[in-house]
């Protein structure tokens, strides 16, 4: 048996819907018990699959897993997977004592643009849309190959198209759309799970219009490069930044440069440096 569900608001009351029904005056923990016995007599398990899992609120996921434990330490039938943001992932594992933290994980690394471009056409083909092969190159140099945008875009495409807009206009809009999304889904949640050095650095990052020197962050932080070179690492790790070679960086979210110069995120999070630096800067070849 497969429950799959979204981890939006309600997530735990929709599950216990789903094992036991509506009428259930079981909780997640009594509703999951129930039901894996009810399935181990007739020889089934059960696979629970959530969806956009960086969403779950805190009172949720601690529900979630804590019925998801009591299903292991019983020796259940049970196999329990999530997916969702990389970058926002981290807090399923960071639980203290979660069953998570020595789950198996799986990280969906950035998809050749010419891959993607290449999946763009034949969706877009089979839903009666038949873009050229120039629109479909700009969809997919838009997306940098990362998994979650490429999604973004391919939708926001579509629905502009099936909303019956002309191709050129649809494409456009859609990746505007697309980018725009990312701010409070990926962009603002990740910067909200950064210590202000953390984000000092990035400010230091973002006055770049591509990839950074190292030893030039750290003179705009007014540290070492040794002391700046340990939020590297750490930034590294939680995949916000990426190594592009020897004292060099580059984010490793798209967009997330473009994010940090808006006026918005600015003025939220008092980015002083960055705001300095854009009163004198002239936009010349920007990447994401």
């Amino acid at each position: 048996m497969t429950v799959s569900e979204y981890a939006s608001r309600g997530v735990g009351n929709r599950l216990v819907w789903e094992l036991q029904g509506a009428d259930s005056p079981l909780g997640l923990r009594g509703a999951l018990g129930f039901r894996l016995r009810q399935l181990e007599q007739a020889g089934k398990g059960l696979l629970i699959t959530i969806d956009e899992a960086q969403a779950i609120s805190r009172v949720e996921q601690r529900d979630l897993l804590e019925a998801v434990a009591n299903a292991q330490q019983q020796a259940l039938n049970l196999v329990f997977a999530v997916a969702g943001i990389p970058p926002l992932m981290r807090r399923w594992a960071d639980v203290p004592g979660s069953i998570m933290f020595n789950a198996n994980r799986v990280t969906l690394e950035d998809v050749p643009v010419g891959e993607v471009e290449t999946a763009f056409g034949i969706s877009f083909s089979e839903t009666g849309f038949n873009l050229t092969s120039d629109q479909l190159h700009e969809m997919a140099e838009a997306t940098y190959g990362y998994p979650y945008l490429t999604q973004l875009v391919g939708y926001f495409v579509w629905r502009q198209l099936n909303r019956g807009a002309e191709a050129d206009e649809a494409v456009q809009n859609g990746i505007d759309q697309a980018i725009q999304h990312l701010y409070p889904t990926l962009h603002e949640p990740e910067l909200n799970t950064l210590s202000p050095i953390d984000i000092q650095y990035l400010q230091a990052m973002a006055q770049d219009d591509g990839i950074s020197q190292t030893t030039t962050i750290a003179n705009r932080m007014g540290k070492s490069v040794t002391y700046a070179g340990l939020y590297r690492t750490r930034l590294i790790k939680d995949r916000v930044i990426k190594s592009c070679g020897y004292g060099k960086v580059d984010f490793a979210i798209p967009y997330m440069r473009r994010f940090l110069r808006d006026e918005k995120t600015i003025a939220r999070y008092d980015l002083q440096d960055l705001h300095q630096f854009l009163k004198s800067y002239s936009p010349f070849g920007l990447r994401g």
